[in-house]
């Protein structure tokens, strides 16, 4: 019975029921948080972020609350997400013997615009108490709702809202609605911001983590709730398909959980590491007194560029010889950021649209009659385009560009059984290729 009374502690009366719920370590908190850390190793509870993905996962968590024994928490998921739908489906549990609450959900998230997505989620839950000669088995069914806007690559915001039916039900006694919104900020590659305020029965909650990767296959997190006086921490290990993580949370009076989990992805995966080299070159690199022109220097001159990653210059090449000239949306597509773009400008001119290349884009406009119908995409122009489509259904900028680059010699048909005879193209990828060259 001791346990039993503890539990009654922590859930003090029935309306608090099903609000701890263990998320996977990275997550840090055991309460709904609109906006987390979406990278590998976070598979978020919000339904508007299923969409983000573009990958098939299961995953499995285990915690012990507080370090009481006999208490126990866990949850799985597998989702899917594919072309800005994902699902998800998911079950957890939280109790002891005398005590437990089960809850299956399954969800579903749509990205209906590149910077906003939304979600609905269904669930059952089901309250189960028999201790001594007291017994009582409740359920119910509810629903929630999720919205996340992105109006920059570097903030997020997020709403979401839990057991929506209870809100209109006012006899309800087994849960009260929860809401949640916040904010993430990445001020730099590998390294992010976010804070959650959170509507409990009890109140709310303030929590604030920050995020931060220093090597492709480990990432660390750290965060704070104050209204739940608790600090969490974590590490996170990107293991190819697999990934791995630990966390500990420390209650200022119902003492420590440790955490686990393990995530299978359909593809490797690696964490968006930290750019050291652009860091570095904030403090000791002063941009050179002559800049180079983008749209006419050799792949040399861009590789000596220290704010550009590795692969940046062959991209900038290639999309030059196969497209046309470079331009600021040219630097988007082929995969740079908007912080990066803007760094890249003390370093270069001559971007496609400046005065200086105001007759150059004419020049490089293929003349005459159209394109043969046997090679729709010999042509600049039907390049281009190619190359957008490929962009718009999730395939990544450096193979959109090498496919741009065959269809400049092949006709549609070929292509296409090209790219289906390649054994190192995901099958995802290849559906969405080929009904980019078949538009």
């Amino acid at each position: 019975m001791s346990s039993l009374f503890i539990i009654f502690l922590v859930s003090a009366h029935m309306p608090s029921a099903f609000e701890y719920r263990e998320n996977t370590p990275a997550a840090l908190f055991p309460f709904v948080r609109a906006v987390v850390e979406t990278g590998p190793g976070t598979i978020t509870g919000n339904p508007a972020g299923f969409a983000l993905y573009d990958m098939y996962y299961f995953g499995a968590e285990y915690a012990q609350p507080y370090s009481i024994k006999g208490l126990d928490s866990a949850s799985g998921r597998a989702g899917y997400s594919k072309g800005g739908t994902g699902v998800q489906a998911a079950y957890s549990f939280y109790g002891i013997d005398e005590y437990g609450e089960r809850s299956v959900a399954i969800g579903a998230g749509r990205l209906f615009h590149p910077r906003l997505a939304a979600g609905l989620t269904a669930y059952r839950h089901e309250l189960h108490i028999a201790a001594d000669d007291y017994s009582m088995r409740r359920s119910f069914v509810d629903c929630g709702a999720a919205v996340i806007a992105m109006p920059f690559d570097w903030l997020r915001a997020g709403f979401i809202y839990e057991n929506m039916r209870a809100a209109y039900e006012k006899n309800h006694d087994l849960a009260m609605p929860v809401w949640s919104t916040g904010l993430s900020l990445s001020p730099a590659r590998g390294l992010s911001l976010a804070w959650n305020l959170t509507r409990e029965h009890y109140g709310p909650i303030n929590s604030l983590v920050i995020s931060a990767n220093p090597l492709p296959r480990l990432g660390l997190r750290a965060g704070y709730a104050r209204e739940t006086s608790s600090f969490a921490g974590a590490l996170v290990f990107s293991l190819g398909r697999v990934v791995l993580s630990y966390g500990i949370r420390q209650h200022a009076y119902l003492g420590p959980t440790h955490m686990v989990s393990l995530t299978a992805i359909s593809s490797p995966v690696t964490l968006e590491e930290i750019r050291y080299e652009t860091l570095r070159s904030r403090r000791v690199v002063r941009p050179p007194v002559r800049r180079i022109d983008i749209n006419s220097c050799g792949i040399e001159e861009l590789e000596e560029i220290p704010v550009l990653g590795e692969d940046i210059p062959g991209r900038i090449i290639r999309y030059r010889e196969m497209i046309g000239p470079v331009s600021h949306h040219a630097l988007r597509q082929i995969g740079m950021e908007e912080r990066e773009i803007t760094e890249l400008m003390d370093y270069i001119e001559g971007l496609a649209g400046d005065p200086a290349l105001a007759g150059r884009g004419q020049r490089d406009r293929p003349a005459g009659r159209a394109a043969s119908t046997s090679r729709p995409f010999a042509s600049q122009e039907k390049r281009k385009e190619l190359f957008s489509r490929l962009l718009r259904r999730g395939v990544p900028a450096s193979m959109a560009l090498k496919i741009a680059d065959r269809a400049r010699e092949l006709g549609r048909e070929e292509l296409i059984r090209e790219v289906s005879s390649k054994k190192d193209i995901p099958e995802h990828l290849k559906k969405s290729i080929i009904a980019a060259c078949s538009e």
